[in-house]
């Protein structure tokens, strides 16, 4: 072949995203970028933050700082991902504004294939913080997130090869019931990809109870207040009890219950309503409540083959001062999660997870949550392979 002169070199890194020419190997080990595999649908928006400088003061105008970025949760797991090198489908809506126009090349450096549905506008968030990175108040401006119709979800990805041979479909709670009940049917009729719900809110946190109690959801990620509101939801449709000697505890849950890090009862109780509720027919799957507590770590409530493991995952402890935003940092853990298990040579079924496997992949999602945490953006861009394995 012809020697690599300059100028060929200059044709071959037009063609190449600044992505894949990033270093590949960290700590010795080859990190490629991988195509597919992961399927996120689900909301993308314009972020507009705002941190107040000293105590808020109500009515009033207060001193701080404004920046813009990206977010919606869909968005942020798929950022996520980008950055972990597993680059995978986003199906979300896109408007036909200039802040549409400014998200399709967001999406487009940073390698993110994204499968968009055009509406009128696009869709922005307002969230106003704490000087600690607290959130106080935010608007949802999602109304778009009405385009992403059954219809236009089996448009889109029944004819999806990449779909068709994903490992995992994640939806967020932005989607309506309809459609993520027509995402999950599709999903259980073309693909043998496990599904993650996200609840995003407390209000959209119900969306997914009915399919998550046909299991035909595999796994979800509340914090307190969204489990409580799927739990509520399930028991006006259901008198079914788990049976408590099912419960098995871990050693690491035995020394938080011990140090008070476990949460209130009420919330043991709503974990078991939504153990109850899964089908008898699906025991030969796993299935993952993953329940998200801030400053207080992960609480992993699994259903695997029947039985039902509990198990703790600590946050990593963090200074007041590092902190500067909160937002993303969920985001940031489940889609390192995602990735932990998609790599991981133990995991052959993203249906059947171990316990044990899960807790690994739990624990590198709470190492690139915490750099998002540290971080303006809605996924810190010190989310790397080598950073969170520990090279």
């Amino acid at each position: 072949s012809p020697p690599l002169t300059a100028a060929r070199l200059a044709v071959v890194c037009r063609h190449v995203t600044p992505r894949r020419l990033e270093a590949a190997v960290s700590g010795g080990e080859i990190l490629e970028s991988k195509t597919g595999g992961v399927v996120v649908v689900g909301g993308m928006n314009r972020d507009i933050i705002a941190w107040a400088q000293g105590e808020i003061s109500a009515g009033s105008s207060n001193i701080g700082e404004v920046n813009g970025t990206w977010g919606g949760v869909a968005h942020n797991i798929a950022l996520c991902l980008s950055h972990l090198r597993q680059a995978p489908i986003f199906l979300s809506v896109i408007g036909n504004d200039t802040v549409g126009a400014s998200a399709l090349r967001h999406l487009e450096e940073k390698g993110i294939n994204v499968l968009c549905v055009r509406s009128e506008r696009s869709c922005q968030y307002l969230a106003l913080l704490t000087s600690g990175g607290d959130l106080v108040a935010s608007v949802a401006d999602m109304a778009s997130m009405k385009s992403l119709t059954p219809l236009a979800i089996n448009r889109k990805l029944s004819t999806s090869l990449h779909f068709k041979s994903s490992r995992i479909v994640v939806a967020d709670g932005n989607l309506s019931h309809l459609s993520l009940e027509a995402l999950c049917n599709l999903v259980s009729m073309q693909s043998k990809a496990a599904v993650l719900f996200e609840p995003t809110s407390v209000e959209k946190a119900v969306r997914g109870t009915a399919l998550w109690s046909r299991g035909l959801i595999h796994m979800i990620s509340p914090n307190q207040l969204e489990l409580k509101v799927m739990a509520e939801a399930i028991e006006s449709r259901s008198s079914r009890h788990i049976q408590v000697s099912n419960v098995k505890f871990s050693e690491k849950v035995v020394k938080s219950l011990s140090a008070n890090k476990l949460p209130p009862l009420s919330s043991l109780a709503h974990l078991k309503t939504l153990l109850s509720a899964l089908p008898d027919h699906h025991q030969d799957l796993s299935y993952h409540i993953i329940l998200t507590r801030g400053k207080d770590g992960v609480l992993l409530v699994s259903s695997v083959e029947g039985r039902v493991y509990i198990s703790h995952v600590p946050a990593i402890e963090v200074k007041t001062s590092e902190i500067k935003s909160a937002s993303g940092a969920g985001d940031t853990l489940i889609g390192a999660m995602i990735w932990h298990l998609l790599r991981s040579s133990k995991v052959t079924s993203l249906r059947n997870i171990s316990t044990t496997e899960m807790i690994k992949a739990l624990k590198c999602g709470v190492k690139a949550a915490t750099l998002t945490l540290k971080s303006s953006a809605s996924v810190s861009s010190e989310v790397s392979p080598s950073n969170i394995l520990g090279h």
